[in-house]
């Protein structure tokens, strides 16, 4: 069956084949789990950064899916020269996809930072992400951590 991701069950894996194992069932589950987790803590106003929703998916994907999933995240250098906060190769066999990765979350009231400036460069960051992306061979994408936009209610 795989593991169940969500924030608010205690993670369980079943033992299953590599094969068996669904890489959709479980970006599903990384992206009810980190859509939860930032509406939660929105109304806490204790939002983490993007970075830990990276680390955590990341970590899932690689410890289950390993064998088909090569994952490269890069340093914050690396990042303001490449605008990608990772690299992930999909493969079976002989063949497979490379995609370079940006991670957005979602502000508190909605939408995204997208028009970003790296630091020192005054380079768009979107723009470095598609050039070096097509230069290494991958496809240029964003991750969007998003949330529900709307207020808890008080009754």
């Amino acid at each position: 069956m795989g593991i169940d991701l969500r924030w608010s069950t205690e993670a369980r894996r079943t033992e299953v084949a590599p094969a068996d194992r669904s890489l959709c069932r479980t970006l599903r589950a990384c992206a009810t789990r980190t859509f939860e987790r930032l509406a939660h803590n929105h109304f806490d106003r204790s939002v983490p950064g993007e970075e830990t929703f990276t680390d955590l998916n990341l970590q899932d994907l690689g410890r289950l899916h390993g064998d088909r999933v090569a994952i490269c995240k890069f340093t914050r250098q690396q990042e303001a020269r490449n605008g990608a906060d990772w690299e992930w190769w999909f493969y079976s066999g002989n063949l497979g996809f490379g995609m370079r990765v940006q991670a957005k979350r979602a502000m508190r009231g909605g939408g995204y930072k997208l028009e970003h400036t790296v630091s020192g460069t005054g380079r768009s960051q979107s723009r470095l992400l598609v050039q070096d992306a097509l230069a290494a061979g991958c496809i240029p994408a964003y991750a969007l951590y998003n949330h529900r936009n709307r207020s808890r209610s008080t009754s």
